[in-house]
């Protein structure tokens, strides 16, 4: 005759026993990669920042100054009220991928031309855009 088991009890709740595991090896994977080796170098700073350190200007920048009034662009003192005449004339100024530019405006300039500005930067791809600040008081 054949008989059966007698049925098990079943277990109350989840296991989680395979769940830890996973837990675990992950937790020891991101720890094994998550420290690299770092090599530090020796290095002696200046204590004082003001008697010791230097501004150095950069070489031959491109100067570009915003006003509050019209015309609101000025390119090394000239000024320029439309923004198309300041795009040739950017585009004349030799090595000007090479060159920084550097930006100062007054706190009062309106939002728009300083928008227009970047636009025209972005889209000439000049990516070496310095903004000329006073330091604080």
């Amino acid at each position: 005759m054949i008989r059966s088991q007698p049925p098990q009890p079943m277990m109350e709740g989840l296991d989680l026993t395979p769940l830890i595991d996973i837990i675990f090896i992950m937790l020891v994977f991101l720890m094994l990669s998550a420290n690299p080796v770092t090599t530090l170098l020796s290095m002696e700073l200046p204590e004082d920042h003001q008697s010791q350190a230097a501004v150095m200007p950069p070489p031959n920048p491109v100067h570009l100054a915003l006003s509050p009034d019209a015309p609101h662009w000025h390119l090394d003192k000239t000024p320029y009220t439309s923004l198309d005449a300041l795009r040739q004339a950017l585009l004349n100024e030799p090595n000007l991928s090479q060159r920084p530019i550097l930006v100062a405006g007054d706190k009062t300039v309106p939002l728009e031309p300083v928008l227009q500005l970047f636009s025209l930067l972005q889209a000439e791809g000049l990516t070496q855009v310095q903004f000329v600040m006073e330091p604080a008081q």
